[in-house]
């Protein structure tokens, strides 16, 4: 075990959400300057059989869409996983066109892979340096 998980290294809730949002949120913005008319929050959401204020909620934030959802929207999209739950930009996943998009815009609030990678490690050894509690 990594130790507790439960104290300041824990997102909230309604931070990750809102984070998920709106890299979502940002991806259908890039696809409309692509395609302006073609990419709305209504047609994005009857391209993903859901409603659009399901969408909408989804971009702000407010509602945490089902896994078959999430696929759905990198598939359709497609973007990564690690853009849409970590901000990471993986050039290797992700197309040329979207990835230059999202990082003239964006790029001060997203993560490399290498630099993903340095923090994530750092996160863990921070966890596993923490004393273990023998108390039962």
């Amino acid at each position: 075990m990594l130790g507790d998980m439960s104290k300041p290294h824990r997102i909230e809730r309604r931070t990750l959400l809102g984070q998920i949002g709106q890299r979502i949120r940002w991806v259908r913005q890039a696809y409309e300057d692509c395609e302006p008319g073609k990419h709305s929050q209504a047609q994005w959401a009857r391209a993903l059989g859901i409603t659009p204020e399901t969408y909408n909620r989804i971009e702000l934030g407010r509602f945490m869409a089902s896994p078959e959802v999430l696929i759905r929207i990198i598939h359709f999209s497609g973007i990564s996983a690690d853009y849409v739950l970590f901000g990471v930009l993986d050039d290797l996943v992700i197309l040329d066109w979207l990835n230059r998009a999202l990082h003239r815009e964006h790029g001060a609030h997203l993560l490399s892979r290498a630099k993903y990678q340095r923090l994530r490690l750092k996160d863990l050894q921070i966890v596993s340096l923490r004393p273990v509690s023998t108390k039962p």
